[in-house]
Order: structure tokens, then sequence, then C-alpha cells
């Protein structure tokens, strides 16, 4: 049965329980054991492995793959990297839930006396190779309290085997339940997350390298249709325990993704060593050739460069090189030209401001002929150096006209030292001072003069804000233009880099389908060199297509991150380097596992 039919069923449960307690109690009591009984009919499953090494990006897959941010964390789980981890649908409840099942004691003795082995007769310095390394690593975990070569030599391995705080987890299932994901990842966190150089390592056992497999039961649409995920381990552990569980594993899997990073996986030699280290020569006699799907990850990983110089040239790669070479140069120099804009409004502004008081100053003075009998000649000059030599060489400083009420007299001349000052001021940041202005119609002789300056003031504050509010339509001209150069440099940028992807996604996939079918018919030769030609494997041989093999052989080079970010996960932006969700192609595997 398939378990979307097991979903519908279990919907149809509740209800009927639902109305067995009604007045219809009877009528739907026949149903229920029936509905039940279907429910726990066996279903077949498709158990997918996904296999591939530390940094290959299997993590980040399978969180995308099940539409989830972060249900296995992509770093920092120890255990993710040594034992086996189960995804499947989760019938039983809402929400998350897993299952932490322990190694027994026989299998963890094993990986205690393999270390000690390796350290017979040595000095406690002594260099160990990469696995006994690893199970050293796991015994700081486990006995906190042994820091040193030194300190484990001072216990045997019964000792630690019978140690209570270890003991009673041998064999133990541990449930988590949660109802969102976030709370899920912490809960299982505390189990399988390393804590090295912290100071909880110091004092608590770690659980991580004591975990057999891990289960997890969740809501995704991918598994809802029959699929399980099992994330394998290497099955060439250092431990024979260890070894022999994640090969039950891989026995029982009906179908595999190998998963590597792009950048390793366009070495031709990517697919023959990864595959080689976990199918034998029988895969082919199984009928597996055609449940074997090989995923390249990282694919948003990219160097033009690189790629510019290893991979052949496309149609349109140096016209898209060229037309963003001039797109940039354009935006550079309309950025200039904005600037130079802005800097034009700013002069304008400020010499639209010292007009305006310059005028509001002269026709003071006019106020002051009319009103108070003001006498002529009168100044007023943006110079400072144009004043002084006016005080020395223009019309009396001092002229009576009509008396004041004090002293009958009133000064007249250039404005006073405070108006010099302040004009001297904004002189410095402007450059509209007029030099003509100031040495012919900055001195008004008579009424004509100063209504001449008082009109020329006018005119020229007017011709500011024109030319003002030019430039500014100007500048916005400029600023839509910067934001069409952008938007079309950013449109390019994604063409050109997405065109990079796909040529060298194209050339992987080429890559590993050749060496794949070689691997095939390498496995062939080895099978059928002493057969009896009479036989069915020398049927198979002659009938075996490697062209077809080739292929038809199934490759994908996916970007998780792109994928999730167009989805608006992981609270990044979406990828430039991408158009939309379909060319981070984790859609079509999806596809190709359903």
């Amino acid at each position: 049965m398939r378990p979307i039919s097991k979903e519908v069923l279990l919907i149809l449960l509740e209800r009927f329980r639902n109305y067995s307690r009604t007045g219809y109690k009877e009528d739907v009591a026949a149903f229920m054991p029936q509905i039940q009984a279907l429910i726990n009919f066996p279903s077949p499953r498709i158990i997918i492995g996904v296999v591939g090494d530390t940094g290959s990006g299997k993590s980040s897959l399978i969180n995308a793959l099940l539409e989830e941010e972060q249900l296995v964390s992509t770093s920092g789980m120890k255990a993710c990297t040594a034992v086996v981890t189960e995804i499947q649908y989760n019938f039983e409840s809402e929400g998350y839930r897993a299952e932490i099942r322990f190694l027994g004691r026989q299998c963890w003795k094993g990986e205690l006396e393999y270390l000690f082995t390796e350290l017979e007769g040595g000095e406690d310095d002594v260099k160990l190779d990469d696995e006994a390394m690893s199970v050293w690593e796991k015994v700081k975990a486990v006995y906190p309290g042994i820091k040193q070569i030194s300190e484990l030599r001072q216990h045997s391995v019964n000792q630690l085997i019978d140690d209570l705080t270890v003991g009673c987890l041998f064999d133990q299932v541990i449930p988590i339940n949660a109802s969102t994901a976030p709370e899920f990842n912490a809960k299982i966190t505390e189990y399988l997350a390393s804590r090295a150089h912290t100071e909880a390592a110091e004092t608590r056992l770690q659980y991580w390298p004591l975990i057999e497999a891990v289960s997890i039961y969740i809501h995704s649409p991918l598994l809802l249709s029959g699929v399980v995920l099992v994330d394998l381990p290497g099955t060439r552990d250092s431990n024979a325990g260890r070894s022999t569980i994640a090969d039950r594993y891989l026995r029982k899997c009906t179908h595999f993704l190998v998963v590597a990073g792009i950048k390793r996986a366009v070495d031709n030699a990517t697919a023959r060593d990864i595959c080689s280290g976990i199918f034998d020569n029988r895969m082919a006699m199984d009928g597996m050739l055609e449940k074997v799907a090989f995923v390249c990850t990282q694919t948003d990983d990219i160097n033009k460069s690189e790629i510019y110089r290893e991979l052949p040239r496309w149609d349109t790669r140096d016209s898209d090189e060229a037309r963003l070479g001039t797109l940039k140069t354009q935006l550079t120099n309309a950025v200039e030209t904005r600037k130079s804009l802005k800097q034009q409004i700013s002069v304008a502004e400020s010499c639209y401001i010292k007009t305006d008081k310059r005028l509001t100053k002269w026709e003071e003075r006019q106020s002051q002929v009319e009103d108070e009998g003001l006498e002529f000649p009168l100044y007023f000059s943006g110079n400072s150096a144009e004043r002084k030599k006016r005080k020395r060489e223009d019309a009396p400083h001092t002229t009576p006209t009509k008396r004041s009420k004090e002293d009958n007299t009133i000064t007249l001349g250039p404005p006073e030292s405070d108006d010099e000052n302040e004009e001297e001021e904004e002189d410095a940041d402007c450059d509209c001072d007029d030099e003509e202005d100031d040495s012919v119609a900055r001195v008004a002789k008579n009424g004509e003069d100063l209504d001449k300056i008082i009109k020329d003031l006018k005119a020229e504050k007017k011709a500011l804000s024109k030319a003002k509010s030019f430039k500014a339509k100007e500048a916005k001209l400029e600023n839509t233009r910067i934001t069409a150069l952008k938007a079309e440099i950013a449109a390019l940028e994604t063409s050109i880099n997405n065109r990079c992807i796909l040529a060298r996604n194209e050339f992987s996939k080429a890559a590993i389908r050749r060496q794949y079918a070689s691997s095939i018919k390498a496995a062939d030769d080895e099978s059928f060199a002493n057969a009896d030609p009479d036989s069915d494997l020398e049927v198979i041989k002659m009938r075996r297509d490697y062209g077809a093999v080739e292929r038809s052989f199934p490759v994908f080079c996916v970007s998780s991150r792109a994928y999730q970010r167009f989805k608006g996960r992981l609270g990044e932006e979406k990828d430039d380097k991408f158009k939309d969700e379909e060319s981070t192609e984790i859609p079509a595997l999806q596809r190709h596992l359903l």
C-alpha cells in the first residue's frame, strides 16, 4: 500500500473515532477494525542510501530535498559522519520525532580494543593513523577525565566498558518529540553534537561516539510517496561492529544517491572511486545499474576565470563579457556625472542663499533711503578685499544727514564689520561672487544704481533657481539611469554566472557518465574473464550496451543553498547565480526520487 493511501486511511480512522461518540457508534464500529488492518498492512518502501565523503554537502542536500531549513545540522554534528541516519514519513503523530539507538556493549568494546592494539609497545607521544586517531577522539569525548594517552594507559578495556555512566547507555533507544523543526533540532543536537573545546567537554560525557543509528520521522511531501532517506557513513570503518551496521543498512537500500562536491566530481576518477568504495561487482548482476544516481553539489561555488580557462567557449561568452564591460563603464561614468551634478546643485544652492541675503540687504538699504533719508553712496560687496579698498578710496565714511535723537549724525559707508565677516565666511564656500558686479555695481551712487543692483540680484536669484532646478532634474534622470544600469548589469551577471554553472554542469555530467559506464565495463570484464562463452553471463555481456548505460545514468548538479534561498529560507537573499528554483536542479532530483 502506498503511504499516501495510508495517510488517507489515518484521516478516515480519526473521523470514524469522532463519530463513535455519537449516535452512529454501531454503524462505524464495523468499519474501524478493517481500516486499522489496512493501515497495518506492510507497505513496500523505497530506501534510498545517500553516500558521500564528509564535506560533500550531504546534509545540506537532504535538508533541501525534505524542504527543511535545518532538519539535519550541517556542522558540528560529529555523529552524522559516523552513524546511520534514517529519515522517513511520520504517520504516528504531528510534528517531528526521532529515535536514537545506542551501540551494543561489544561494538564499543571492539573500538577500544582496536585503539589499545594500536598503542601497544609505543610511547605516550605515539603518532596514530587516521582510524586510530578517530577512535581516540571518541574516547576523549566519552570519558572526559581522560585527556592524554598516558592517562588512557592507566585503564583497561574492561574498566572503560564497565564505567556505569557509559554502560547504562548500551542498546538503549531514546525517543525525541517536538512540534517545530528548531525545537527538534535543539533536542537532537544534544545527543549528536560535538562539544570539543568547550567547558562542557571538560566534564560531561558526549553521546555521539556511542550512537549506532538515528531514525527521524517528519512530514515531508517527498517521504509521503514511500521514500526513506538513509544517510550512510563510510563502509570501511576500522571497527568491525560499525562496519557491519553500515553494511547491513547498505544491503537494505533499494536505490542510491552518490554525492560529491562538483569541484571534486569534475575529476574523472571521482565516480569510479566513490562507487567502487560502496558497491561490489554484484551490483551489475543484481539489477542495481538503473537504481543509482550521482549528485554533484555546491554548483553555486564558481570561479569564472577557472571555468573560462578549463571549459569550452560558448557562443555568446565574448559578446556577453564585452557588453558587461561596456555597462560597467557606463555605470562608472553615470556615477561620476551624478556626483558632479550633486556638486553643481550644492554650489547653486549656496549661491542662491548668498544672493538672496545680498538682495535682502540691498532692499533694506533701499527702505532706509526712502524712510530714513539715508544718503548715497551706498556700499555692499561680497569681496572683503574690495570692501577694504573702497573704505580707503571711496566716499567719506561719515556724512551728516538729519540729526538723530542723540548726536544729530549718522554713520554712512560700507556695512558693519559683522556683515563683512559673515560675507567673507560665506564666500569661502561659494564661487558665485561676480567680480564684475563687485567692481561696477556694488556701489550705489544714486537711486538708479540702487534700482539696477536690486534688479540684477533678482535676475541672478531667478537664474540660480532655474539652474538648480535644471540640475536637479538632470540628477534625477541620472539616478534613473544608474538604477537601470545596475539592474541590467545584475541580470547579465546572473545570466553569465548561470551559463558558467550550466557549462560546468554539462561537462561534469558527461565526464561522470563516461566514467560510470567505463567502471561498469571494467566490472563486467573482471566478472566474465573466466566465464564459459555459452553461459548466461557471456550473453549478458554481449547484450549490454555501454553507450546506453552512459546516456541513461542520472546525474544531477545541484545547489542546495540557492534552492533554500529561493524558498525564503536561510535568512538570505535569492542567489544571483540562478534564474529560478528549477535551475538549481533540486526540483528535478525530487521528481526523480518520486
